[in-house]
């Protein structure tokens, strides 16, 4: 069975990608950038139109959001993601991330997310089995990274999954809803 998320789409914005980066991280493509609502694991696709027709419920004007520095998760020491923390806007996410993220794993019959909810946009990860050295590295280049001026404006949620093999994306959207503006 295959993963599946409902996020935000936030795949307008190429920026949040930087340009150069350590050979040991993997950049994600700008298709792939997203802010997960709720991470809904392996799902069989029965379920689909149950997650969608919460998903569909979810109501919200569009978000105005700005980042800040890139974060190390889930922690400095030992980490799986490089992912940009919002400033503006994170109230709103991580709001709709509180109401919404139970019933869209009920519906998908995954077991509920007990972390707090965090508004992030994950860029990239780092490759397997690295060495100190290399972790290293990566902290202080994300510590370096300054983040984009632009304005980000969340238009459109989505259910995502992995990508066919060969599409050059890690994640596909399955549905996509537009917000109210």
């Amino acid at each position: 069975m295959a993963n599946y998320f409902v996020a935000f789409v936030l795949d307008d914005y190429p920026e949040l990608l930087p340009s150069l980066v350590p050979t040991s991280l993997r950049l994600f493509n700008k298709q792939d950038l997203h802010c997960t609502i709720a991470f809904l694991g392996a799902m069989e696709a029965r379920l689909i139109p149950e997650v969608c027709a919460v998903a569909l419920r979810i109501q919200s004007s569009t978000i105005s959001c700005r980042v800040r520095g890139l974060r190390l998760l889930p922690n400095a020491e030992h980490f799986s993601a490089v992912s940009w923390d919002f400033t503006e806007g994170a109230h709103e996410i991580q709001t709709i991330q509180r109401r919404w993220r139970d019933e869209l794993c009920d519906a998908a019959h995954a077991p509920r997310d007990q972390r707090e909810p965090l508004a992030h946009c994950t860029i990239g990860r780092p490759k397997a089995h690295l060495n100190r050295t290399e972790k290293h590295r990566i902290a202080a280049w994300a510590a370096e990274q300054h983040a984009p001026e632009r304005e980000l404006i969340i238009r459109s949620l989505a259910l995502y999954t992995k990508a066919e093999p060969g599409s050059g994306q890690l994640f596909q959207k399955l549905e996509e809803w537009t917000l109210s503006r």
